[in-house]
């Protein structure tokens, strides 16, 4: 099949799971070497030392958070969904995953090493409500961090790394979806928001070819 073809062929797949399955589509997606690669390398630039306890806000299928304890953190993986949280249970039973359908975090003050999410302020109604939640759970000397997609995540710079990578098939439909899809924000609005809850210093550092960026602070 011509890979033109082909990748159209895996975007109708993507909408028909959409539509049938989010969860087992969010879970085939979470699962590709590209996304996989990406919050790996996100990971790196955290320094967590080993045994963190480290909550992830929208842990999705619970992908991430596996990874994170594979690399020796103590993750907790919450999300809104419980469909999502279900699939991440079924998938990783020996995981912590829980549920939360409200703005405030169901955890006490300082119960984290870090707190980190990944596509959240770019999808919540009040980001700084949610770094000021995040900031609440997360242990002085701790880390908050989100990744998101950058502006400059363009259709010819998603063509650049499909290219770069040989990616086709599922793999290229979902980030071509995913770009296409993803609502943008810029880094200098999440330091803001950053800065309008007391986080001082926060740390802008770009990932996958410039497409996404991570923004982290120490709470200090």
């Amino acid at each position: 099949m011509m890979p033109v073809l082909d990748r159209v062929f895996s975007q109708l797949y993507i909408l028909f799971l959409l539509i049938v399955s989010s969860p087992k589509l969010f879970h085939k997606i979470n699962k590709l070497s590209w996304y996989e690669g990406y919050l790996a390398d996100w990971y790196q630039t955290l320094g967590l030392v080993q045994n963190s306890h480290v909550l992830e806000i929208g842990s999705a299928s619970g992908v991430f958070t596996e990874y994170l304890s594979r690399v020796g953190m103590d993750p907790v993986g919450l999300d809104q969904s419980d469909k999502m949280v279900a699939l991440a249970k079924s998938q990783y039973p020996d995981l912590k995953f829980v549920v939360n359908k409200k703005p405030d975090l169901p955890f006490e003050d300082a119960k984290f090493d870090a707190v980190i999410g990944a596509s959240l302020l770019n999808v919540v109604g009040d980001p700084c409500h949610m770094i000021r939640q995040a900031s609440r759970v997360c242990k002085h000397g701790g880390q908050i961090s989100f990744l998101l997609p950058h502006p400059d995540f363009t259709k010819l710079k998603r063509e650049s790394i499909i290219k770069a990578m040989k990616l086709t098939g599922f793999s290229a439909a979902a980030l071509t979806t995913w770009q296409a899809a993803a609502r943008k924000i810029s880094p200098e609005k999440v330091v803001e928001h950053f800065h309008s809850v007391g986080l001082k210093n926060p740390k802008v550092t770009h990932l996958f070819n410039g497409a996404i960026y991570c923004v982290t602070a120490n709470l200090v």
